[in-house]
Protein backbone atom coordinates (compact mmCIF):
# COMPACT_ATOMS: atom_id res chain seq x y z
CA UNK A 1 0.00 0.00 0.00
CA UNK A 2 1.47 3.35 -0.99
CA UNK A 3 0.90 6.54 0.94
CA UNK A 4 0.62 9.89 -0.77
CA UNK A 5 1.37 13.07 1.12
CA UNK A 6 -1.73 15.32 0.98
CA UNK A 7 0.18 18.13 -0.73
CA UNK A 8 1.44 15.81 -3.48
CA UNK A 9 -1.87 16.22 -5.31
CA UNK A 10 -1.89 20.01 -4.98
CA UNK A 11 -1.32 22.31 -7.95
CA UNK A 12 1.09 25.22 -7.66
CA UNK A 13 1.73 27.95 -10.21
CA UNK A 14 5.26 28.54 -8.90
CA UNK A 15 7.61 26.28 -6.94
CA UNK A 16 10.63 27.98 -5.37
CA UNK A 17 13.45 25.77 -4.13
CA UNK A 18 15.50 27.45 -1.43
CA UNK A 19 14.87 30.58 0.59
CA UNK A 20 18.21 32.26 0.12
CA UNK A 21 18.50 35.82 -1.17
CA UNK A 22 17.01 34.94 -4.56
CA UNK A 23 14.31 32.51 -3.43
CA UNK A 24 13.18 34.65 -0.52
CA UNK A 25 13.01 37.78 -2.66
CA UNK A 26 11.12 35.98 -5.40
CA UNK A 27 8.58 34.59 -2.92
CA UNK A 28 8.12 38.04 -1.39
CA UNK A 29 7.57 39.67 -4.79
CA UNK A 30 5.17 36.97 -6.02
CA UNK A 31 3.11 36.76 -2.81
CA UNK A 32 0.62 39.51 -3.79
CA UNK A 33 0.20 38.09 -7.33
CA UNK A 34 -2.55 35.66 -6.35
CA UNK A 35 -0.53 32.71 -7.69
CA UNK A 36 -0.29 29.51 -5.67
CA UNK A 37 3.32 29.43 -4.49
CA UNK A 38 5.17 26.58 -2.81
CA UNK A 39 8.51 27.33 -1.15
CA UNK A 40 10.73 24.37 -0.28
CA UNK A 41 13.66 24.59 2.10
CA UNK A 42 16.02 21.83 3.10
CA UNK A 43 16.97 23.29 6.46
CA UNK A 44 15.08 23.25 9.71
CA UNK A 45 12.78 25.96 11.07
CA UNK A 46 14.62 29.18 11.90
CA UNK A 47 13.36 30.70 15.16
CA UNK A 48 12.31 34.35 14.92
CA UNK A 49 14.97 35.79 17.18
CA UNK A 50 16.68 39.15 16.73
CA UNK A 51 19.95 37.47 15.77
CA UNK A 52 18.18 35.71 12.87
CA UNK A 53 15.87 38.43 11.56
CA UNK A 54 17.21 41.86 12.48
CA UNK A 55 19.09 43.50 9.60
CA UNK A 56 21.32 45.22 12.15
CA UNK A 57 22.23 41.87 13.72
CA UNK A 58 22.64 40.00 10.42
CA UNK A 59 24.59 42.67 8.52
Amino acid sequence: MSTTHPSAAEHYDVIIIGTGAGGGTLAYRLAPSGKRILVLERGTFLPKEKANWSTDAVF
